[in-house]
Parts: C-alpha cells; structure tokens; sequence
C-alpha cells in the first residue's frame, strides 16, 4: 500500500493541476513517489527506522515527511516537463524539503514521532549513530 494517498495532496496542489501535470496518468505520479520515497529513506535511515516510518498509514503518519515527501513528488512531476516551467514555489519547497533531510541526517534537526534505529547490541548507542575507528595491526618492517 502506497505511503501517500490521492486525498494528501489537496492540501498543496489542486487537482485539475496535478491531473494536467500528469495527463491523468496516476502511474507517473507512483514513479515518482516511489523516487522521492528512496530520496528519503536514504537520508532518514541514517538515524531512523525507515521501514516502520513508510509502513505507517493515515493519521499514524508525521505529518512533516508527507508534507516534504509530497513537496518532492510535485517537484519531479513539474520537472518532467522542462525545467524551465518548474514553478519558483514548486522550487522553494523542494529545497526546504532537501535541507530538511539533511539537517534530519546531520542530527541537526530531531523530528518528533519517528521510530529511532533500535540498540541491537546494547551498548547504549543507537547502531545508526555507531561511528567505528580503527587500523589494521602493525607490520614488522624488519625481515
């Protein structure tokens, strides 16, 4: 089952545009949901569990990555036509949600609600945040 439903976008594009963007083909639209999806799930699964973020349905959703993911997708429908008839609005808001990702990866931004990676070997640390160091052993020069 699609993350985003049809009704999720009424809130930033109206229908009939949408409906011209798309030429009433709703395959384009799950394309590129299912790219703006993988945009996502490859910032947000540095520190969260993007799985159980993308099983959610309706209200069980945050409501900042539909409202990001869906800036994404209506930024990839206008940019399949030509570039240069993207909307500047259309632009803005993929930017926001762009940095908003970032910022999300960074552990600059903290969203709330969302299902952090769990501590799989108990060590206290989220196995997303693990930074591991370290060398091979030393060599003897000396033959």
């Amino acid at each position: 089952m699609p993350y985003l439903a049809d009704i999720d976008y009424r809130s930033q594009i109206k229908d009939e545009i949408i409906n011209n963007v798309i030429n009433t083909d709703v395959s384009l639209r799950l394309d590129m949901e299912s790219k703006a999806e993988a945009q996502m799930r490859s910032r947000l699964a540095i520190r969260y569990d993007v799985t159980t973020i993308f099983n959610q349905t309706g209200a069980n959703r945050n409501a900042e990555i539909v409202m990001y993911y869906i800036d994404m997708v209506i930024y990839h429908l206008h940019s399949r036509i030509s570039g240069g008839q993207i909307p500047q609005t259309r632009i803005d808001r993929y930017n926001e949600a762009m940095n908003w990702l970032d910022k999300v990866a960074a552990g600059s931004y903290l969203p709330q609600n969302l299902p952090q990676i769990i501590d799989a070997d108990g060590d206290g640390t989220s196995d997303g945040n693990v930074v591991q160091s370290g060398s091979r052993a030393a060599r003897d020069p000396y033959f």
